[in-house]
Parts: structure tokens; C-alpha cells; sequence
């Protein structure tokens, strides 16, 4: 008898310990509401909006926010909802459109990013997922459209781009590929055609072209030849029809058409030359056949 006393003491104590505290607008509207315990926000606590709805609502510890918390717009319409320890989020958070639908879901360790990542469509098809490590993507991470086909994949290390990029056609062959190197385009840059022939083939250095590129139509056949300098038109170039006759040949120096330019016609014979001086041109040369 005298343990069963003891333990109402313990509760009926307890419960004159938490005191339900309200706080006010400067209007009189509710802003929010809990418990007290030894001076301390303890329980569950809910926070309103001026508009009476509520904002959020969720627990405290000792003063300190913890475990399970849910926040509302002002139409109190789901925003966000997760765990936290320590008053940093620590576990899956999900997070709601203004439509309300699911936009992201996240995983979270100790307040970062730490885990799956994963943006969604108003259709509930996944947009792209991939992984984080203190807040930086690491790995492989895939897009998708909006009926869930693959569009794109990119190799993540530390947060920074690395390794090959590549986008797809709905028919899942490569549309383009390009190597990353510190987050930025270093080596081979290729584009195809959704019938899977090449189309362009490069070098990137620093996110900018660099050397050799060549050009192909949708049939195979060579349609130019150049070279890029800091990503602008630097060197030879010369164009070419689909027999492989050329077209037009010449040099530029940074974008700028420099020295003489020749063209020819479908017959291959000469229509026209330009020569170049001082980023200007000089002197052309019109070619006439007559039959």
C-alpha cells in the first residue's frame, strides 16, 4: 500500500511540475502553446500563424527541440515533417509542394545530408536520386522525366563532378557524354544521334574546347573539321558535303576569320576567295563558269 501511494505522489508531483504555458499575438490570437517543465519548453508544443492555423507542432526536451516535428503553410497544408536530435534533423524529412504533393525526401545526420536523396514529380515518379555525405553529392546520381524513363547520369565525388556525364534518348541510347574533372569539363565530348550515330566528337579543357572537334550529319557523313583554342574557333576549319568534297576552308584566330578563305561548289570546282587581314577582309575573289 505505502509503494502505491508513493507512486501517485511521484505522478500527481510530475503533473504539478509541467505547466501549460500560452503565448499571444500582439491581436490576442494564440501564437503558441506546451508545457513547462522546471522552467524549460518540455512536451508537445504547437505554433500557430496569425491566421489561427496552425504552423507547426512538435516536441521538446528539456528546453531543447527533439523527435518527431510537423510544419503547416499558412493554409495549414504540409510543408515538412521529420525527427530531430539535439535540435538538428536526424533522420528521413519529407517535404510537400504548396499542391501537396511529396516534392523531395532527404536523409539527415546530425543537421547535414548524410544518405538517399530523392526529388519526385507531382505523378510520384522519381525526378533524380542519388547520395549525400555532409551535404554533398557522392556517387552516382540519375534523373528522370516525367514518366520515370533515365534522361541523365552524373559521377559525383566530394560534392564535385567527376568522371563521365551522360544523357539518353527515350529509347535509352546515348544523346551526349562528357568527361568532368574538378566539377568542371576536362576530356572526351561526344553527342549522337537518336539513331545512335556520332554527331560531334571533342576535347573540353576547363569547361571550354580545345583542339580537334569534327562534325557528322545523321547519315555518317563528315560535315566539319575545326579546332577550338579556350573554347573559341582558333586554326583550321573546313566544311564538307556529304560526298566529302570541300566545301569552304580556312583559318580563325580566336573566333576571327584570319588569312585566305577558298569555297567551292557542288562540282567542286573553286566559286570564291577570301583573304583576311588585320581581323577584316582584305580581298575577295568571285570565280564565274560558264557552261
Amino acid at each position: 500500500m505505502k509503494k502505491i501511494f508513493l507512486f501517485l505522489f511521484i505522478i500527481i508531483t510530475a503533473r504539478s511540475m509541467a505547466q501549460e504555458q500560452i503565448y499571444y499575438f500582439p491581436d490576442g490570437k494564440v501564437q503558441s502553446r506546451g508545457n513547462i517543465v522546471d522552467g524549460q519548453m518540455h512536451g508537445v508544443w504547437t505554433f500557430y500563424h496569425e491566421n489561427g492555423k496552425r504552423k507547426s507542432m512538435g516536441y521538446y526536451k528539456h528546453g531543447k527541440i527533439d523527435s518527431a516535428w510537423v510544419f503547416f503553410d499558412e493554409n495549414e497544408l504540409l510543408q515538412k515533417s521529420g525527427w530531430y536530435k539535439n535540435e538538428l534533423f536526424d533522420s528521413v524529412w519529407t517535404f510537400w509542394s504548396a499542391q501537396g504533393y511529396v516534392v523531395s525526401m532527404a536523409d539527415y545526420r546530425k543537421g547535414k545530408m548524410n544518405g538517399k536523396y530523392v526529388e519526385l514529380y507531382p505523378n510520384g515518379k522519381t525526378k533524380l536520386e542519388g547520395q549525400n555525405a555532409e551535404d554533398k553529392r557522392i556517387g552516382t546520381w540519375t534523373y528522370f522525366d516525367y514518366n520515370g524513363v533515365k534522361e541523365k547520369e552524373e559521377i559525383y565525388v566530394n560534392g564535385s563532378l567527376e568522371g563521365p556525364a551522360t544523357e539518353y534518348y527515350r529509347n535509352g541510347r546515348k544523346k551526349q557524354e562528357v568527361l568532368y574533372h574538378n566539377n568542371l569539363m576536362n576530356g572526351s565530348w561526344q553527342m549522337w544521334f537518336e539513331n545512335g550515330r556520332l554527331q560531334t566528337k571533342g576535347q573540353m579543357k576547363d569547361g571550354l574546347g580545345e583542339g580537334k572537334w569534327c562534325f557528322w550529319d545523321s547519315l555518317a557523313h563528315k560535315t566539319i573539321v575545326g579546332t577550338y583554342h579556350k573554347g573559341k574557333w582558333n586554326g583550321k576549319w573546313t566544311e564538307y558535303d556529304p560526298k566529302g568534297k570541300k566545301l569552304s576552308t580556312g583559318k580563325y584566330d580566336m573566333n576571327k576569320k584570319t588569312g585566305t578563305w577558298s569555297y567551292w561548289d557542288a562540282n567542286g570546282d573553286i566559286k570564291k576567295i577570301e583573304v583576311y587581314k588585320k581581323e577584316k577582309l582584305y580581298k575577295e575573289i568571285n570565280f564565274e563558269f560558264s557552261q
